[in-house]
């Protein structure tokens, strides 16, 4: 047991170097999240991955990888919307999100629930018991419980953090039962703070693109 820890350590680790490689590496951002999925699918051995990001106010998948075309066009967007078709607020004004996804995303996970970590990550190894909380358990929104009814038992939910919001997510899906430690996930979760680090410098290269272009054309004007 304790060789097979030390060799899936060294795992996380050289899965977290390739990482952090790629997102150093100047290019498109999408491209550079599919190869980060891909090596992500790769060493933790998951059948499914996926990446979502902020798009306005949802937080739709970005990227994914093992997920069958009619899961995503069911979770795509994790709104959720009131009887008369209109969109939920809280008291805040903060639009509602809907499910497990919407609960990290909302940052509203609460760390003394064996769910959830310190850093906003929910993750279990066996998500059918989730199935029979009643509503009074149940922590989150609108719970939807689509990962369950696809068979999904260990699943896994990292917030992507920029500086000062949580601007998406990765999310790890398997059939099999216990593909995850506690230990697993703080690694992904250090590896979510590299995905958040690099999606602030390619917005802020981004921006100033955008600036010189305007630049250009005013003295192109003038």
């Amino acid at each position: 047991q304790d060789i097979t820890a030390r060799q899936e350590a060294e795992n996380y680790r050289e899965m977290g170097r390739e990482i952090l490689q790629i997102l150093n590496e100047s290019g498109d951002l999408q491209d550079s999240i599919k190869r980060v999925l891909n090596i992500l699918k790769i060493r933790t051995n998951v059948d499914a991955v996926g990446l979502r990001l902020q798009e306005g106010e949802d937080f739709p998948y970005f990227a994914e990888d093992g997920f069958p075309a009619d899961f995503l066009q069911y979770e795509n967007s994790l709104v959720e919307l009131g009887e008369d078709g209109g969109v939920c607020r809280d008291e805040e004004g903060n639009i509602c999100l809907e499910c497990t996804c919407g609960l990290v995303l909302s940052g509203k996970t609460d760390p003394s629930n064996p769910l959830f970590t310190q850093g906003g990550s929910c993750w279990t190894n066996d998500s059918f018991p989730l199935l029979e909380l009643s509503s009074d358990q149940d922590p989150r929104s609108q719970p939807r419980n689509n990962c369950i009814h696809q068979g999904y038992a260990s699943v896994a939910l990292i917030p992507i953090k920029t500086k000062d919001r949580i601007a998406g997510l990765i999310q790890l899906n398997d059939k099999r039962k216990g593909r995850f430690t506690l230990e697993t996930i703080e690694r992904l979760e250090d590896i979510a703070a590299h995905i958040g680090s690099a999606l602030m410098r390619k917005q802020a290269e981004g921006s100033l693109a955008e600036s010189e272009e305007r630049f250009k054309a005013l003295h192109n004007a003038s």
